[in-house]
């Protein structure tokens, strides 16, 4: 049915009002300044315990879990201008640098390298290449630090990913069939359990594939509605039925990521890390007679 101008200045309208009319301000700022402090002071001790950065939005889910913040399809606008105020006016042990806002760069690891600090190549200790996918950018710390012992290539996507980095990700991947052509490539991804979540990585999987001259495997491993479930997650407060990965906590993200991963790579063993630092040390010695 054909909406009339009428119609659809109204509904313009309606859409700012409910889009914008607290964004300027914040619903938290004009609360009792007694509950500002308990959302920044429980913020800060929930950071403190962790040892990466992780995303606001990560930050909004544990609040909502702990009933400071309201499920309403505004509070996440609200949030967001309230935390970010905290970081740039220090707020209660807030810096700038308290959270993690974004990253979209590939982090390749296991080939090795010959900077100071070195790192031996890892790839053929296991049956399996593997490479590790995920939607949630500024979570990047989170992945890393649940990968390191295992070297595995993390690869942060932040909505659909460039043609360029689709291009360098299918000649990576040709480059590791060629070095190993006896190793299956596994990639392994973890996005939102929504509509776009599942579109972004069949989005890029179809230029990768295109453009890359050998096979490999991709698996979803989650956020999955099963998992959401699970573990009993909030919704998106502006998407009904809709999950996000920055609602688990660090324990489940933890608990998805390794279960994942170990299937198919083991921990670099210690011999390898003590041949590292061996190699370091004299390295920097040599440095050191120049």
């Amino acid at each position: 049915m054909t909406q009339t101008k009428e119609e659809k200045l109204k509904y313009k309208r309606d859409w700012a009002r409910t889009h914008y009319k607290h964004r300027p301000r914040g619903k938290y700022l004009t609360q009792p300044r007694k509950k500002n402090i308990q959302i920044l002071k429980l913020s800060v001790g929930l950071l403190q315990n962790l040892d990466y950065k992780v995303s606001p939005r990560w930050l909004y889910y544990q609040l909502i879990q702990r009933g400071l913040i309201s499920k309403s399809s505004n509070s996440w606008y609200n949030f967001e201008h309230f935390i970010s105020r905290a970081r740039k006016k220090f707020l209660y042990g807030f810096k700038p640098d308290s959270l993690s806002d974004s990253l979209r760069t590939p982090y390749f690891v296991g080939h090795g390298n010959s900077e100071i600090d070195i790192i031996l190549n890892t790839i053929e200790l296991n049956d399996f290449y593997v490479q590790v996918w995920f939607e949630a950018q500024a979570m990047f710390e989170q992945f890393r630090k649940y990968t390191s012992e295992y070297r595995v290539s993390l690869v942060p996507f932040r909505g659909d990913i460039s043609i360029s980095l689709k291009w360098q990700l299918a000649k990576y991947l040709e480059d590791i069939h060629i070095e190993y052509p006896d190793k299956p490539i596994k990639i392994l991804y973890f996005g939102d359990c929504d509509k776009k979540g599942l579109q972004i990585p069949q989005s890029a999987l179809k230029d990768i594939r295109s453009w890359c001259n050998t096979s490999f495997d991709f698996e979803f491993i989650g956020l999955t509605l099963t998992q959401a479930k699970y573990y009993n997650l909030p919704e998106n407060p502006e998407k009904k039925n809709q999950y996000q990965w920055e609602s688990l906590s660090d324990s489940q993200a933890q608990e998805i990521i390794l279960g994942a991963i170990k299937k198919y790579l083991k921990v670099v063993p210690q011999s390898i890390l003590d041949r590292e630092k061996e190699l370091e040390k004299k390295l920097k010695e040599y440095y050191d007679l120049l």
